[in-house]
């Protein structure tokens, strides 16, 4: 009995020394073993090489003999310096799904080095700041996420154009990027996921740009400039979302439609170089800009809130087309007080409110449009005339058979005939080059030599307000909407 009780005092202590230094052993070898959670700094060694060849590439120190371990982690800086390469247009390639690293910096590096990946499916991660240099080339065209989970983050693209068409990321509730110069990303669409980005009064060139889900995020454009090659700026969740134009202008160019989904935010300039439809969300514009020629549809049940200043003013050659996305359903335009006034436009299901007045002139009227003074022209009946010729060229219109061009184009409002007297040879085409053609009735009727009606573009749009006439003897090769 005596001895039990002596081996249990014993036993006792002496497992609960083990077990405790059991523990130890294991948290040391979690913070120290593995590198995952103590920061390093990595520096590039070696000259042309793979990212995840730390063995022969990442040291310890700029210069350095004491190689890695392991490819840089989140937590882990990485430099490319003086001492990484040592002859002109060598390559760092990513051949790993993912890199990641914490900042990257390319300061001092030299003889024109390059960043480069293996496939586009390739990711790179960035979870902290970004500083490329003028003297290297970037051609990584995979992903890039920035994923910082602290604020005070900068990000340097030393003017650099960013090749390829997969997204860029700023994912990080906690998160806060600053451009230090222009992010050019022409064929990349931007996500803002969740964080916050100051555009510190840089321009940005992008694809598209989209911020539609509920993390909390906040996008600051101070007078940043941004120009949108592709469909969409698309901010249709706006929960948690805090949103400061600024001073920016914001311009579209994509051909054939864009779409505008402003989130109900406050705008200083925009710019629609073509088509647009503003969708699911009613906005406020200090000054929006409308382009002659082409069409612009808006969120039946919402409204535009002008500021200041309208600017939708056609030509004889390029009216603008203003209509609701539902037809018999309005859209509104509303300013508080001044005045709006258009020219050469086309309106439809278009209400107008608030205090100013609401001119239009030139205009037509294509029905269920409240709140303007619309000032129309006559409707003509125009007779193409010049064979082979660009629709949107008065001189191929005339007001009788056969008569005399140089008449204003085609509007909504406008019959047109091609007869006898428009095409004199074989094979004659008329060709739609603008972005939106449009006519009231169209009538191939007695139209001879067996003529082509085609466009330039499938994103190009053919509207026909009346009727619609074409004849056996004749091409019809208009392959747009």
């Amino acid at each position: 009995m005596l001895n039990n009780t002596y081996k249990r005092i014993r036993t006792y202590p002496y497992k609960k020394i083990q077990t405790c230094r059991t523990l130890l052993i294991c948290l040391l070898i979690g913070v120290f073993g593995n590198g995952a959670i103590i920061a390093d700094d990595y520096y590039w060694v070696g000259g042309t090489g793979n990212w995840s060849d730390f063995a022969n590439h990442w040291v310890k120190t700029s210069g350095g003999v004491s190689f890695h371990v392991a490819a840089p982690t989140p937590s882990d800086d990485v430099y490319f310096d003086a001492n990484s390469f040592s002859a002109g247009g060598q390559i760092v390639t990513i051949y790993a799904s993912t890199a990641n690293c914490k900042s990257m910096d390319w300061t001092g590096a030299t003889n024109s080095p390059a960043l480069a990946t293996t496939s586009t499916s390739n990711s790179l991660k960035i979870y902290g700041s970004l500083l490329l240099i003028p003297a290297m080339t970037f051609n990584f065209d995979g992903a890039i996420y920035f994923e910082a989970t602290t604020s005070g983050h900068t990000i340097t693209f030393a003017s650099h154009i960013i090749p390829g068409y997969k997204e860029i990321y700023f994912n990080s509730a906690s998160g806060e990027w600053t451009l230090q110069d222009s992010l050019s990303a022409a064929a990349r669409d931007i996500h803002l996921v969740a964080g916050v980005l100051n555009t510190n009064n840089q321009n940005i060139t992008c694809l598209s740009f989209l911020s539609g889900v509920s993390n909390v995020r906040t996008l600051n454009l101070g007078s940043s400039i941004i120009r949108l090659k592709g469909w969409d700026w698309y901010f249709y969740n706006t929960s948690n979302f805090t949103f400061n134009a600024g001073t920016s202008t914001i311009i579209s160019y994509k051909t054939g439609g864009f779409h505008f989904t402003g989130g109900d935010f406050s705008y200083h300039k925009v710019i629609f170089a073509e088509n647009a439809k503003i969708l699911f969300s009613g906005n406020t514009f200090d000054t929006l800009i409308l382009t002659p020629g082409k069409t612009y549809t808006l969120d039946d049940g919402e409204t535009q809130t002008i500021n200041n200043y309208l600017d939708a003013n056609g030509s004889c050659s390029s009216s603008i087309i203003i209509e609701s996305d539902a037809p018999g359903s309005q859209a509104t335009i509303s300013k508080a007080s001044g005045a709006i006034t258009l020219d050469y436009v086309s309106l439809k299901d278009i209400e107008a409110t608030g205090g100013a007045t609401f001119t239009a002139n030139n205009t037509i009227d294509l029905s269920n449009n409240t709140g303007w003074t619309i000032n129309s022209p006559t409707p003509r009946n125009l007779y193409w005339v010049g064979n082979t010729g660009n629709w949107s060229d008065p001189a191929r219109w005339a007001l009788s058979s056969g008569g005399a061009g140089g008449v204003c184009v085609p509007n909504p409002g406008d019959n047109v005939y091609f007869d006898a007297n428009s095409f004199s040879a074989g094979g004659q085409t008329v060709t739609i080059y603008v972005s939106t053609a449009s006519c009231k009735s169209m009538d191939w009727t007695g139209a001879t030599n067996s003529p082509t009606l085609e466009t330039s573009s499938t994103s190009n749009a053919l509207k026909i307000y009346g009727s619609f006439t074409l004849i056996p003897a004749m091409t019809f090769n208009f392959d747009g909407a």
